[in-house]
């Protein structure tokens, strides 16, 4: 009689969490627990001889409470969960009270407890014929690893070497990519806002061709406008000398000062000059 006795498993897709009916319980407020109760009918129906049909006896079905009392589950989440489960037709509930789940049939396995013995004999046998060829198989492997081995290090070394100089040589380049450029003049914040960055001999030149005042009041409202605005210029020389030559052959002040001193800027064939 014992070698009658079969074993029976649940089989779960990998997918089982993607299916449509599963994410779309799993999105209701309970939707978690109705997933373990799904999972418990499930197992439930491991053993029987029609795989998915429950029924506590033949003379009585299984009713929600009694559901709920054999899977620890709440009763009202057993009631909510049978309702969503008839409605996705993930189950049938028939006449006569017998709850029918088509999916039971493809989830479960069986083996008898012969066809168990007989496959781990045959798992067995495969494991010592493994081990004899691996005997059989040990010597010749043991001669040409110390071969093997030492051409590996030979190799290793060589890589390494020439690895560390390629290394060296792309540290060398990066050096000379972030190297700070020395030839560059250092600059000076100028203006009441100290916004206005030139150097020496642009503040200089700038002196030298307007006059000390008039290059005061000139940085000034570049650096109101700017602080006003917070726009950014490439050189703010450039941007002195761009806008007070337009100034002069425009004849019109108010075209980029406004009258509060506030620079504009410039439109037209002069809207060229890049701002950021």
């Amino acid at each position: 009689m014992s070698e009658n006795k079969k074993y029976y498993w649940l089989k779960l897709k990998e997918t089982f969490f993607q299916d449509e009916d599963i994410k779309l319980i799993l999105s209701q407020k309970d939707g978690s627990r109705y997933v373990i109760f799904w999972m418990k009918l499930l197992l439930k129906s491991v053993g029987k001889d029609v795989p998915g049909l429950l029924r506590y006896k033949e003379t009585m079905p299984y009713t929600p409470d009694m559901l709920a009392s054999i899977t620890d589950t709440n009763a009202s989440v057993v009631q909510a969960a049978l309702n969503l489960f008839i409605k996705l037709g993930m189950l049938e509930i028939k006449e006569d009270g017998t709850i029918w789940i088509e999916e039971a049939n493809k989830l479960v396995g069986s083996e008898s407890k012969s066809a168990d013995r007989v496959r781990k004999f045959r798992k067995n046998k495969q494991l010592k014929a493994l081990q004899c060829n691996d005997d059989v198989t040990n010597e010749t492997h043991n001669v040409t690893s110390d071969v093997t081995n030492e051409t590996h290090n030979v190799t290793q070394r060589l890589e390494y070497r020439v690895k560390s100089k390629e290394l060296d040589k792309e540290k060398e380049i990066y050096k000379e990519k972030v190297k700070p450029k020395t030839n560059d003049p250092p600059k000076k914040c100028y203006s009441e806002f100290h916004n206005v960055f030139l150097t020496e001999v642009e503040y200089q030149k700038l002196k030298n061709k307007y006059g000390e005042d008039e290059t005061g009041n000139l940085v000034d409202r570049l650096g109101e406008y700017i602080a006003s605005k917070g726009k950014k210029y490439h050189s703010h020389y450039a941007t002195i000398l761009s806008w007070e030559r337009r100034e002069k052959h425009g004849g019109n002040q108010s075209n980029h000062f406004n009258c509060t001193g506030g620079i504009k800027p410039p439109k037209g064939k002069y809207a060229d000059i890049k701002t950021y």
